[in-house]
């Protein structure tokens, strides 16, 4: 799951945003976009179709090997603090 956590300053609760890798997974189902392919302008189409499925997998696999791992951990001089975990 990915995590996405924003603490902004003037909120006293945090923005926490989980991604499970099944939604990913759905999201990149070749079915998904190929109903999508018909939905859109023929141009965007025609690079979906070029797009590589299996290594979409792939990269969701090897994503899942690297659990707890800080991607992203930034803070703005205002305050807001923004961390990416997987």
């Amino acid at each position: 799951m990915i995590k996405i956590k924003v603490n902004l300053p003037e909120m006293k609760v945090p923005i926490f945003v989980p991604i499970p890798y099944m939604a990913l997974r759905l999201i990149t189902s070749e079915r998904l976009l190929k109903v999508a392919t018909n939905k859109i302008d023929k141009e965007c189409g025609t690079n979906l179709n070029e797009f590589d499925f299996q290594s979409v997998k792939d990269l969701l696999k090897t994503l899942k090997e690297f659990r707890n791992l800080t991607i992203v951990d930034v803070q703005s001089k205002d305050g807001t603090n923004v961390k990416i975990t997987l």
